[in-house]
C-alpha cells in the first residue's frame, strides 16, 4: 500500500506552530533540537533518524516545509502507518523551494536514489524502490520523445510559413512591376493622343476613328490598373 502524503489544513497549522517552537526564531532546525519531540515520539531512535532522514536530503537542517512532512510521518508511523521508501518529486520540489540554495546539490536525476534515506531497508523494500525509480525513468524518457517530437512539428511549420510569406513577398513584387509598366505604357498612350489632337490631322473621320481606339486603349489600360491594385492590396493584406 503506498504512503499517502496528503497534509490536511488543520494538521500544516498544527505542524507549523511546532516549527515555531522549536526553531528558534530561526529558519531551519537541526535534528538536535527535536530531542523533546523523539522522547514523546513513542518511536525507536532508529526510526526517528530514519524519518528525518528521509526529508533532510542528506542536508544537516531542515526547514518549515520539511519539518511540517517529518511531522506528517512520525503521525502516520505512530498510527501504525508503514515508512514510505522515498520522498515523491512533488515534495521535495516543495522541500527546494523553501530552501532554493540547496537545489543545485539534491536535484532529482533519473537512476538515482536517496541512499540515505534507503539505509534500514530490506532487500524487498529496495527492489520496490528500484521498480519505482525504474517507472520514473521510463516517464522521462516518453515525456523527451514526446517534446522532441513537438519541436519538430514547430520546426516544420516555421519552415513552411516563411516560404510562403517569402512567395507572397515575391508575387507582390511581381504585380508592383507590372503595374509600374502599365503606368508607363499609359503615360505614353496620353502623351500620343494629346500630340494628334494638337496637330488636326486632316482625316477627320480617320482622326475620329484613331482618337476612340486610343480612349479604348486607355480605358482597357485603366481597368487593368484597378484590378491590379486591388490584387496588390488584398496580397498585401495576406503577407
Amino acid at each position: 500500500m503506498s504512503f499517502d502524503w496528503y497534509i490536511s489544513p488543520n494538521d500544516r497549522f498544527t505542524y507549523e506552530s511546532k516549527f515555531s517552537k522549536f526553531c528558534n526564531d530561526e529558519d531551519e532546525i537541526t535534528m538536535s533540537q527535536l530531542e523533546p519531540l523523539y522522547q514523546t515520539s513513542h518511536l525507536s531512535q532508529e526510526e526517528f533518524a530514519q524519518i528525518w532522514t528521509l526529508v533532510s536530503l542528506g542536508q544537516p537542517s531542515i526547514n518549515q516545509e520539511q519539518f511540517i512532512y517529518f511531522q506528517h510521518v512520525l503521525a502516520c508511523r505512530r498510527k501504525g502507518r508503514s515508512l514510505p521508501i522515498g520522498v515523491p518529486m512533488d515534495v521535495k520540489e516543495k522541500f527546494l523551494k523553501a530552501k532554493p540554495e540547496t537545489k543545485m546539490y539534491t536535484r532529482y536525476v533519473p537512476g538515482t536514489r536517496d541512499i540515505a534515506a534507503s539505509a534500514w531497508k530490506d532487500a524487498s523494500q529496495l527492489q520496490e524502490e528500484i521498480t519505482f525509480v525504474e517507472k520514473d525513468i521510463v516517464q522521462f524518457e516518453e515525456n523527451r520523445v514526446e517534446a522532441e517530437a513537438k519541436l519538430a512539428d514547430l520546426t516544420q511549420t516555421s519552415d513552411e510559413m516563411n516560404e510562403l510569406a517569402s512567395y507572397k513577398k515575391n508575387h507582390l513584387n511581381s504585380v508592383r512591376d507590372d503595374v509600374t509598366l502599365l503606368r508607363d505604357s499609359l503615360k505614353l498612350l496620353n502623351a500620343d493622343g494629346a500630340k494628334r489632337a494638337a496637330a488636326g490631322d486632316s482625316n477627320g473621320a480617320s482622326a475620329g476613328s484613331t482618337g476612340q481606339e486610343v480612349s479604348a486603349i486607355i480605358a482597357k489600360l485603366q481597368n487593368e490598373k484597378a484590378m491590379l491594385e486591388a490584387k496588390k492590396r488584398a496580397l498585401q493584406a495576406q503577407v
